[in-house]
């Protein structure tokens, strides 16, 4: 049975919980049932699957299913990804496991480090970019005007206003030479030459450049592919700089493996593979990036209505709400006039209960 508590806004269900706002200004973190798992007085602080939390007016740390996740007191809070987080008590800055087991010291405010990868965090230190190692020292010294995370054992930095790569030691494996560069994915980067000649193109781990043709744009490469642009028109390339998917789309976005979302106009939105078949026709004004409980909301292109289609991409629940979000454990989230209710289902005809 659903909480009757009065909510004034919720949200998502997400590996089965979801946090919602009361009447009285406090937010409760609710299971599918409507149990409550914990309060808040103020309304939480996400990262990823964590919650920062007031509780008795002290800050906590909690998981998806409302535990503790942090048991040690601190006056701030940074996660740095890999299981670590970056905190402040009594005035001094300490990297810390989940168990609150201190890990090193920093030299600076937490806030100031990136999330860890592969063993390194960046750490911004008098105006300058360096990396640190798990324990809090530097495996790079702060030398740099800007950089990006370790990947593939390499790390884009910029020196002097160029940018190049360098291994996890800080030797140069690509002396600076770009005006723009990305990291790299399996053994791939994407980078930009000359700034006054805006054009994008691969590179291999040595600089050398990757097929012959350049870019307008290239987004980040997922799964070997990557979306990328020439004359305003998006497609797909592939790690050797080919063309998977002609540019023919005005939007091209990738949410999930072998999924994008779509668009050749206003009214022709849809999900494509990376062969360019159509998962879900490009006809609708907006569809969701997200498939869950085997649904994904899709919103009309003639009359701005809500409905649910299913993972093949055929309507199952008519377009017949104002609004709708995605399902979660059997339940979503759906506006009919003007009011939010949970809707559950559909059964065999396409109809939903509603809460």
């Amino acid at each position: 049975m659903l909480t009757q508590f009065q909510f004034t806004r919720v949200g998502r269900y997400v590996r089965g919980s979801a946090w919602a706002k009361v009447a009285n200004g406090s937010f409760v973190l609710l299971d599918t049932e409507g149990r409550v798992l914990v309060k808040s007085e103020v309304e939480p602080v996400f990262f990823g699957r964590f919650a920062l939390i007031t509780v008795d007016g002290k800050t906590r740390l909690v998981d998806e299913s409302g535990r503790r996740s942090l048991p040690v007191e601190f006056d701030t809070f940074w996660f740095a990804g890999e299981s670590v987080f970056g905190i402040s008590r009594g005035g001094h800055a300490e990297i810390v496991d989940r168990n609150g087991r201190k890990l090193g010291s920093l030299i600076s405010d937490p806030s100031s480090i990136s999330e860890f990868h592969e063993g390194l965090a960046i750490l911004l230190n008098a105006g300058r970019y360096g990396y640190i190692r798990k324990d809090g020292k530097f495996a790079i010294r702060p030398i740099f005007d800007d950089a990006l995370p370790v990947s593939e054992g390499m790390a884009a930095v910029q020196c002097d206003g160029k940018w190049g790569y360098v291994c996890r030691s800080g030797k140069w494996a690509i002396h600076a030479q770009f005006d723009e560069a990305r990291s790299f994915h399996k053994g791939i980067a994407v980078v930009m030459r000359n700034r006054q000649y805006p054009k994008w193109s691969l590179i291999d781990r040595w600089g050398r450049q990757i097929g012959t043709e350049c870019f307008d744009s290239v987004g980040r490469f997922q799964e070997g592919y990557a979306v990328a642009s020439n004359r305003q028109r998006y497609g797909l390339i592939d790690l050797r700089g080919n063309w998977v998917i002609k540019p023919q789309y005005t939007k091209l976005k990738f949410i999930g493996p072998d999924k994008l979302k779509a668009a050749r106009g206003a009214g022709e939105v849809g999900i494509i593979d990376c062969r360019g078949n159509a998962q879900v026709p490009l006809k609708y004004w907006d569809v969701s990036e997200r498939t869950s409980c085997g649904l994904r909301w899709v919103q009309s292109s003639s009359d701005g209505c809500y409905g649910y289609v299913n993972e093949w991409g055929k309507l199952v629940i008519p377009c017949k709400f104002d609004d709708a979000d995605d399902f979660d454990c059997g339940l979503g989230r759906v506006a009919v006039e003007a009011q939010e209710k949970w809707a559950t289902g559909p059964d065999q005809w396409g109809e939903v209960g509603l809460y």
